[in-house]
């Protein structure tokens, strides 16, 4: 914790006078969901596929364990939903 913080909330607690607001930081799960649609923004996979569906369970996964140990799992899962969805190229004649 900032000094600064604690000195003026000490001295808030001696003078009775209201102490310095913190810095508001945002929620995990805002945070989660900025990471996971960081993660999940793929052009050429957006196109073929909305990541929505990923993004929220990514999210979820998230908020859920309180880490983001999944996102990289959220973002394989959406890449072979993708390259399943994505046509071959036709073989080339030799």
């Amino acid at each position: 914790m900032d000094k600064t913080l604690i000195t003026s909330c000490i001295l808030a607690l001696v003078s009775g006078t209201p102490a310095l607001a913190a810095e508001p930081t945002p929620s995990f799960e805002t945070r989660a969901k900025e990471h996971c649609q960081k993660s999940l923004s793929i052009p050429s996979c957006n196109q073929v596929k909305p990541p929505g569906p990923f993004i929220k369970r990514c999210v979820e996964d998230a908020v859920l364990t309180g880490s983001f140990e999944f996102v990289e799992t959220a973002r394989k899962d959406y890449l072979r939903a993708c390259q399943r969805l994505t046509p071959k190229p036709a073989p080339s004649k030799p």
